[in-house]
């Protein structure tokens, strides 16, 4: 029995130097304005710990909102902070091998098998795949962009500079055909009638 407490006196002071290493916190304030991003944190203990050094992975910044979790480590008398996270705003149902970026406004960059899926904060959406490129806002207007050429809202360009439309055409300048022809100046020619002297007519250019 002795031995028993003896070595649980020795052991406790081990855990608590544990516990002092590796600790988790709640975020409080953030500072990104220098070389190293600093944090204020609270740990699960209401210990308030200042200028705590947040690592992070090169070519990948954020700077997180207070309330979120943080696992903190000692190095070297200092204490950084190595992970941070919130099941508040994590990215669910991932496939094997997805990757996303996200910010606390559910805006979402997601890298899977299909391509690349980009969604922002007002409703808009754009979308790569095999297949080309997909945008969509958040009003509805869609435009597709594929092997075949464009489509955007049902007016389809091809890649050889074809277009077709369900819709109308307005113009707010003149439209002029290959050929040179235009449409507000163009004028056509008729044959003179049959038993006159009458010479080749021409008509007059369109009218409003």
């Amino acid at each position: 029995m002795d031995s028993i407490r003896a070595f649980q006196r020795l052991l406790t002071p081990i855990l608590a130097r544990i516990r002092r290493v590796i600790m988790g916190s709640v975020i409080k304030m953030v500072d990104d304005s220098g070389d190293l991003q600093k944090m204020q944190v609270q740990t699960i203990g209401r210990s308030v710990y200042d200028n705590i050094e947040k690592f992070g992975q090169f070519g990948f910044t954020s700077n997180p909102p207070a309330g979120l979790d943080s696992i903190i480590v000692e190095r070297n008398g200092k204490y950084i902070s190595i992970a941070i996270g919130d099941r508040k705003y994590r990215i669910k149902n991932l496939e094997s091998g997805d990757t996303a970026i996200y910010d606390m406004r559910g805006q979402i960059v997601k890298l899977n098998a299909d391509g690349i899926t980009v969604n922002d904060a007002f409703g808009n959406t754009v979308t790569t795949t095999n297949s080309g490129i997909n945008l969509t806002d958040k009003n509805g207007n869609n435009i597709i962009m594929g092997g075949s050429g464009i489509n955007l809202n049902g007016v389809i360009i091809t890649q050889d500079g074809t277009m077709t439309t369900p819709s109308t055409i307005t113009a707010g300048g003149d439209i002029t055909s290959g050929s040179g022809k235009t449409l507000d100046t163009h004028i056509h020619t008729f044959p003179y009638m049959a038993g006159t002297t009458s010479a080749n007519g021409t008509t007059n250019p369109p009218t409003a």
